[in-house]
C-alpha cells in the first residue's frame, strides 16, 4: 500500500479482511502496526482493475496493487452487497 510521508511515498504491507460486520485494514508501517475497522456504510466506492484495487472512504482512497485478481473480485462483490 502506497502512503505519502514527508513528501515521499512509501510502500507498506497491507491486508483487508472482510467480515460480516465491517472491513478491517491492517498495515505494517515499518514495524508499527496500523489497524482500522471500517463499517461498510463508510465505503463510498470500490474499483478494480488489473493493476489496482481502490477502496474510497470519506478520508481518502486506499489502493492495493499486489493482489490475487480473482480474490479481489470476490471481495469487491462481497463489499458491494452490503
Amino acid at each position: 500500500m502506497a502512503y505519502p510521508i514527508n513528501s515521499a511515498v512509501k510502500i507498506f504491507e497491507a491486508v483487508y479482511i472482510a467480515t460480516n460486520e465491517r472491513l478491517n485494514l491492517s498495515v505494517d508501517m515499518a514495524g508499527e502496526s496500523y489497524y482500522r475497522n471500517i463499517h461498510y456504510d463508510e465505503i463510498q466506492a470500490v474499483t478494480l482493475s488489473d493493476e489496482a484495487l481502490d477502496i474510497t472512504f470519506q478520508i481518502g482512497t486506499f489502493t492495493l496493487k499486489d493482489f490475487d485478481y480473482i480474490d479481489a473480485q470476490k471481495m469487491m462483490g462481497y463489499i458491494e452487497n452490503f
